[in-house]
């Protein structure tokens, strides 16, 4: 089974000989056999009646011309490079599947967002911590204010007696959300993926990065059914440093796009996988 790195390179191999998208590039390939039939009738007719025994190959020629230079387009295409790029202006989510830490309760930092009735943004722009677990990807979530209708839930399971995952807090995440959303009639859909996959109910191991980035290809796929893949990002700010390695390899074998807020300023990031063209 090719790997789905592969089959976007074919994909794009397609594309590069039209010039536009797989489908398109598809409908033009069926439209250009049904004139190269009609025309090959043609000139086979009109060459017949000027070079009786050659038609055949006569009327071959211009069609062999063409499937070479789509061919040679082909080859060229081999010659893909794959990069990372960054999408700049940042492209506005309707979805957003994230993974989340486990809350410090101990020093009290949590119970801020809630004073002073501030939303979102101001309740961000005022937090004495910005190192607080919850705070970064709040601000992933203010990125798309305006725009986002449905989040999804990663949430970490039990590591052991003694060592609760973040699946006990999700709905305590989610209650802080809907507090601080500013707009209580537009408040997105918010709900761990336990609730739309079930074997999912008592979190993901984050330190299992084929599971955990299972659990995000399969966010994906269900938040397909309501938008299309340039809508859908995912958040790899939070949980560990293997959560973030399995959402980043999720969206490279999607080619869907993920985010990151920066430790350096707060900026949050979008990148996409980008085929290129080698010299």
């Amino acid at each position: 089974m090719s790997s789905p790195s592969k089959i976007n390179k074919r994909l794009y191999a397609i594309r590069h000989v039209f010039g536009s998208s797989p489908w398109v590039s598809f409908l033009l390939l069926v439209a250009l056999g049904i004139v190269v039939n009609g025309l090959y009738d043609l000139i086979k007719i009109f060459v017949s009646k000027k070079c009786p025994g050659f038609s055949d190959f006569i009327a071959f020629i211009p069609f062999a011309l063409i499937a070479l230079y789509a061919f040679y387009r082909y080859r060229r295409a081999g010659k893909i490079r794959v990069r990372m790029v960054e999408i700049e202006p940042l492209p506005q989510a309707h979805a957003l599947i994230i993974f989340l830490s486990i809350p410090a309760h101990n020093d009290g930092k949590s119970e801020f967002y809630y004073r002073n009735g501030w939303k979102l943004g101001k309740a961000l722009e005022h937090a004495r911590n910005k190192n607080h677990n919850w705070y970064m990807p709040l601000v992933g979530l203010n990125a798309h204010l305006h725009t986002l209708k449905r989040i999804y839930i990663i949430p970490s399971e039990d590591d052991g007696p003694g060592k609760p995952g973040s699946h006990n807090n999700v709905g305590e995440f989610i209650d802080l959300v809907r507090n601080l959303w500013p707009f209580p009639e537009s408040c997105p859909v918010i709900r761990p993926i336990g609730e739309e996959i079930p074997v999912y109910s008592k979190g993901v191991n984050y330190e299992n990065v084929a599971l955990a980035a299972r659990a995000a290809d399969d966010a994906f796929l269900e938040l397909r059914r309501y938008y299309n893949p340039a809508q859908i990002i995912i958040d790899i700010t939070a949980g560990k440093k293997t959560s973030s390695v399995s959402g980043a390899a999720m969206a490279l074998a999607q080619d869907a796009q993920f985010q990151y807020v920066s430790t350096a300023n707060y900026k949050v990031r979008v990148f996409r996988l980008q085929f290129t063209m080698r010299d």
